[in-house]
């Protein structure tokens, strides 16, 4: 924890942000009712998130880094604590040649793209001040 004991107004400013965004989504009634591929109930009332079992990490991409597509939450894994995922990017000067779009794909695969499915996708640019945020389980993304 040594970035605790390092002073900067711009982490104390990220930490409130995120805080105030756990507490909007916890117990957040529109969530309610939500299914998964298979057309089973995710959730019966919105969940408390707390933040001892919240994670946050900082990442930096070097040029043609990059995660292949997967989920967030998997099930029978440790991951399958995780209930949404939020992404805020940082970048100052992002240009279309710097790459690193978030690609989510809005086609009805986990991991994979199914046999037979035609791809889908849609591009977010991670431009600074971007915010994206998505169930983990749900939402397949590179």
């Amino acid at each position: 924890n040594r970035l605790k004991d390092v002073p900067s107004s711009s982490r104390k400013q990220l930490y409130e942000t995120l805080d105030g965004i756990r507490t909007s989504l916890s117990g957040n009634t529109i969530l309610d009712g939500m299914y998964d591929r298979n057309g089973e109930e995710l959730i019966s009332a919105s969940p408390t998130l707390d933040p001892k079992l919240s994670e946050l990490l900082y990442a930096y991409y070097p040029k043609g880094g990059f995660y292949k597509r997967h989920v967030d939450a998997v099930k029978n894994s440790a991951s399958v604590l995780r209930s949404y995922s939020l992404l805020l990017y940082l970048n100052d000067d992002w240009k279309e040649q710097d790459g690193g779009c978030l690609r989510i794909h809005l086609d009805s695969g986990g991991e994979f793209l199914p046999p037979g499915d035609e791809q889908k996708f849609i591009d977010v640019k991670p431009e600074g001040g971007t915010l994206v945020l998505f169930r983990s389980e749900l939402i397949p993304h590179e």
